[in-house]
């Protein structure tokens, strides 16, 4: 099965959010939750969101011309990643395809081309949250369960939400105020401060794993070419850490954190992948994170990828 939307009139603007829900009456938001999802889509961060999919979208009628609000919970705080606006349904034949055959399956997959860019750190205010209703097909409009925290029970969005209009212009408001934000930033200063985020979340971690082994831990990233020192009666261990916001599949290493792991007598790896990196009013931080031991860490070097050199000028 293939649906698909074309614009007969390049001149005729198409809209999504808070407009579109007062013009075109046959749009219908819905609130998706990932939870994998959001997991294994974190290295396509600030990519447009185009492509999403699930079992239940037959069953709630999901329709060519419909907005999907893609969010993800962390610790029952509702993020949002982003809006797709849908351009075509697709099977699961059809979406392997196109895309290849490395896509969640689905009986449907929702792909649009002019999503926004993925967000992980976008959080939903609480004042918005307490504000979103959503729309039955029958029955009584319902919100969502919060706990005495204001934190939101996951149950409530294991099933595709269908938002009221309203509601859709209040994500609408959240999203559009973010991505004036992003305009109005340096250039890589979002990006510098997640970086930072992940990089102190990972020396949390490792810290906590062996101070709970009894090992006495001291920061030395500052001046030295490994991040900490651990002793343990007459044992000392030179630690370097590494913090991803993706799954542990490569690092980068400096010659010097080479050279001294290279000499070292007990050297040792740590690196912390799947970092959720979260803003709120306390600023930007990162949180999670799967540790991956390599103790004793001997390089091999068949394993080496040269990535940046440097270049001598020659005189003139």
């Amino acid at each position: 099965m293939r649906v698909v939307l074309r614009a007969m009139d390049a001149s005729i603007p198409v809209t999504f959010g808070a407009m579109a829900c007062g013009r075109l009456a046959r749009m219908t938001a819905y609130l998706q939750n990932w939870t994998e999802g959001a997991k294994n889509s974190r290295s396509q961060a600030g990519q447009p969101l185009k492509h999403a999919a699930s079992y239940q979208y037959a069953g709630l009628r999901v329709a060519v011309g419909d907005v999907l609000y893609v969010s993800y919970l962390d610790r029952g705080v509702l993020h949002l990643m982003g809006r797709l606006p849908v351009e075509e349904l697709l099977d699961q034949h059809e979406v392997e395809a196109r895309f290849g055959t490395d896509t969640w399956e689905a009986d449907l997959h929702a792909v649009g081309g002019a999503g926004d860019p993925i967000a992980f750190d976008l959080v939903v205010p609480a004042d918005v949250v307490e504000r979103l209703w959503f729309a039955p097909t029958s029955g009584q409009h319902t919100r969502l369960t919060l706990s005495p925290e204001g934190t939101i029970n996951g149950q409530s969005l294991q099933s595709i939400r269908r938002l009221t209009p309203a509601s859709a212009e209040l994500l609408d408001e959240v999203l559009d105020e973010n991505l004036r934000s992003a305009a109005g930033r340096p250039e890589g200063a979002a990006t510098a401060a997640a970086k930072r985020a992940v990089e102190l979340r990972a020396m949390e971690v490792v810290r906590g794993h062996y101070e709970g082994a009894e090992w006495t831990v001291e920061d030395v990233s500052a001046g030295r070419p490994y991040d900490l020192v651990c002793t343990r009666g007459q044992d000392e261990c030179h630690v370097e850490v590494k913090g991803l916001s993706s799954s542990a599949q490569r690092v980068t290493l400096t010659a010097n954190e080479v050279a001294h792991a290279e000499t070292c007598p007990h050297a040792a790896l740590c690196v912390v992948s799947d970092i959720f990196v979260t803003t709120d009013a306390k600023g930007v931080r990162g949180d999670g994170g799967h540790l991956a031991i390599f103790d004793p860490w001997a390089i091999d070097p068949d394993a080496l990828r040269p990535t940046v050199f440097s270049y001598e000028i020659p005189p003139r």
